[in-house]
């Protein structure tokens, strides 16, 4: 559980900070998650959590199981519709 005002670290934190803190528990391994694409701003579809990291997520491409080798942060990151 996270205390508003502070995170699981205990540092303070701002509002969205902490927002962005219950984003990043919400969002367990195998839930289907779309991503941020930062050329086109747009969300891309086909992405599962593989695993919930301190930094953010690891995402796996449903398609094929590929674990991408790279970690997403919260706001790049959002539950598909």
């Amino acid at each position: 559980m996270v205390v508003q005002g502070s995170n699981p670290q205990g540092r303070c934190v701002g509002p969205r900070e902490t927002e962005m803190d219950a984003n990043w528990a919400e969002l367990a391994a195998g839930t289907r998650v779309e991503v941020r694409n930062s050329f086109s701003a747009s969300w891309s579809r086909g992405f599962e959590v593989a695993e919930a990291t301190h930094a953010g997520y690891r995402l796996r491409r449903v398609a094929d199981r590929y674990v991408l080798p790279v970690e997403f942060v919260a706001h790049e990151v959002r539950r598909a519709s």
